[in-house]
């Protein structure tokens, strides 16, 4: 089903073993969510699609909220937050579940983190589909702006691929890591303006927290394009760039310099 929902942008890429490589790591691993469960990769649907239903029905018939498409508002956002957080947990233990292919196999290292990645992608991009669906039924309408959204699905994936790359390599050495970023998880969650509208007006108290991390800048320009029809804030978008970018080169050298000793101490 991967296969032949990819399967137009796979043509394009031109042939190399290395991308090929890549590609089945990340298919194998998400499939690898699925195996054995009676559904399979239709949960891959199920789930998203029951996450929507319940915010609906909570929002719309048991609390009387004032915001509109308050159910779109919120799942939009934890679809970015879980693409985010999953990405960033599966680092904290990459390096010990594919050790054997590290030491086997003449593999760029960096092949299985664009694989773990990508997995977490394939993930996403189901929550995304049922998005755009309902969409489709919430009245939302979707203008020129809305074009500009995969530069902030990219920009994700880069923020995501760098934390978890930083994660990877810290874990080994201080184990404790796993607890304290399930704690700063939680901060991120409630401090990105997933659950609540951010304001970026000089006098709010609510728009340094856009600034906090590349996901709060994210989320709220994902719902500015896709829910009101809103064009992109240009300054938070290239502050999260730059910041992602720069974070992105810290990952690669902590990465550079620390991975032989990591895997040495395993």
């Amino acid at each position: 089903m991967i296969n032949q929902l990819l399967k137009p942008a796979l043509e394009l890429l031109p042939e190399n073993n290395r991308l090929e490589r890549i590609w089945v790591l990340a298919k194998t691993d998400f499939l690898k969510r699925y195996y054995g469960s009676f559904l399979g990769l239709l949960w891959a649907m199920i789930n998203p699609l029951t996450q929507l239903a319940i915010y609906y029905f909570v929002f719309s018939r048991v609390f009387e909220n004032k915001q509109g498409n308050l159910a779109l508002f919120l799942f939009l956002g934890l679809v970015i937050y879980t693409f985010f957080a999953e990405t960033t947990t599966f680092g904290l233990h990459i390096v010990q579940s594919k050790r054997y292919i590290l030491e086997n196999l003449q593999i760029n290292w960096l092949d299985i983190y664009y694989a773990a990645t990508l997995s977490t992608f394939f993930a996403f991009l189901f929550n995304f589909l049922t998005y755009f669906v309902a969409s489709l039924f919430f009245d939302i309408e979707f203008h020129a702006h809305s074009s500009l959204f995969p530069l902030l699905m990219l920009n994700l994936l880069v923020f995501g691929f760098a934390v978890q790359l930083i994660l990877s390599i810290v874990q080994i050495f201080i184990r404790d890591i796993v607890h304290v970023w399930d704690l700063t998880k939680m901060m991120i969650l409630w401090l990105s303006g997933i659950f609540f509208e951010i304001d970026l007006s000089p006098d709010s108290k609510s728009a340094v927290l856009a600034y906090l991390t590349p996901l709060a800048g994210i989320a709220f320009n994902a719902k500015e394009t896709l829910i009101y029809g809103k064009p992109l804030d240009w300054t938070l978008f290239t502050y999260d760039w730059i910041y992602t970018l720069f974070l992105l080169a810290v990952a690669l050298a902590f990465y550079a310099r620390m991975s032989r000793k990591a895997l040495e101490k395993i």
